[in-house]
């Protein structure tokens, strides 16, 4: 697989992700929370109310998610999912459950919609209004978005992502992980360039990853989790950092240079002079680490590192495989 580069400043111009099969079957909690991705993407990253700055939509997600997971029949879960299309105050975009046929107001002539420059959200005018777009979300409830507004209103852009990410802990509660696996899923499904170079689905992959993210128990589980999803797009220039992966990685690199050579990792370089008082030689070869078998260190770490090629992994593993806490030996 060739090295690929994220051209991040390309202009896109995005279309909704398409709609899902129609089920008569009840959808379980996975595909609920999956079908309501879709809806939440298709929202953040096309409606133009989101940048008069008055909608907070990652926490109108977070405030109906308890009732999205718990709900046993139709039209439970179309009245969850009606709480959270509220938040928009836009009468345009509604849930159908079967319990009533809202009849939707269609907007004509000119309007704004969403643009993207990267991952900076714009809005631009076009001729004519785009069509009210509806994605089936499961037992027989589907959603009705119209994705623009008339040409008369004025937004200033503002950033797509919610003021409150940044007071988030290491190990945050269910709703805003289900969250934040939200976010990676539908910021790789919108602006990654190389999804079809990619070994599996995404959405495929979505659904993987999802379950981990809800399931995780401590703050290295939730960190792990994002990590080894990461890993699913197969491209060394994704990064994630944290203070927790630090920790499970190690903090504290010892004074010694490796790489692999015919699979086995040797010592290429002594850069402190403690190391080399230890007995360290150039072409030793690391057989352990902290009692852990090597091989079995280097199989564990590359399940959360990303990378484009084996050469790539390669370089990136051992630039942590022997790393430790500070002040360890």
């Amino acid at each position: 697989m060739v090295v690929r580069w994220l051209l991040a400043a390309a202009f896109f111009v995005f279309a909704p992700l398409a709609p899902a099969a129609a089920s008569s079957d009840f959808p379980n909690e996975s595909d609920r929370l999956i079908a309501t991705a879709k809806l939440w993407a298709a929202v953040n990253y096309f409606h133009p109310f989101l940048a008069s700055g008055k909608v907070d939509w990652d926490a109108a997600l977070v405030h109906a998610l308890p009732a999205i997971r718990s709900a046993n029949t139709p039209a439970a879960y179309g009245a969850a999912l009606r709480t959270l299309l509220d938040s928009l105050h836009d009468d345009t975009c509604f849930i159908n459950d079967g319990s009533s046929h809202p009849a939707p107001r269609l907007v004509a002539g000119p309007a704004v919609v969403w643009v993207h420059r990267g991952v900076h959200p714009a809005l631009m005018m076009v001729d004519e209004t785009p069509p009210p777009f509806t994605l089936v979300l499961g037992g027989g409830v589907t959603a009705t978005l119209n994705l623009s507004e008339p040409s008369g209103v004025r937004f200033t852009p503002i950033s797509a992502e919610s003021a409150h990410d940044d007071v988030q802990p290491a190990y945050p509660d269910t709703e805003h992980r289900i969250l934040a696996s939200f976010k990676l899923w539908a910021t790789v499904r919108q602006f990654f360039a190389y999804r079809d170079l990619m070994d599996g689905d995404w959405d495929d992959y979505f659904a993987e990853f999802l379950p981990k993210f809800i399931e995780a128990k401590t703050d290295q589980d939730y960190n792990l989790a994002a990590a080894a999803a990461l890993t699913r797009i197969d491209d060394s220039n994704a990064k994630i950092s944290s203070a927790v992966l630090d920790r499970y990685f190690g903090v504290a690199a010892p004074g010694l240079r490796i790489r692999l050579v015919e699979k086995k990792p040797v010592v290429t370089a002594i850069l402190d002079d403690a190391a080399a008082k230890a007995g360290m030689k150039i072409g030793d070869v690391v057989t352990s680490v902290d009692g852990e078998e090597i091989v079995a260190r280097i199989h564990r770490e590359i399940e959360f590192i990303p990378a484009s090629t084996n050469q790539s992994l390669a370089v990136e593993v051992c630039q942590r495989l022997l790393n430790g806490a500070d002040s360890s030996t």
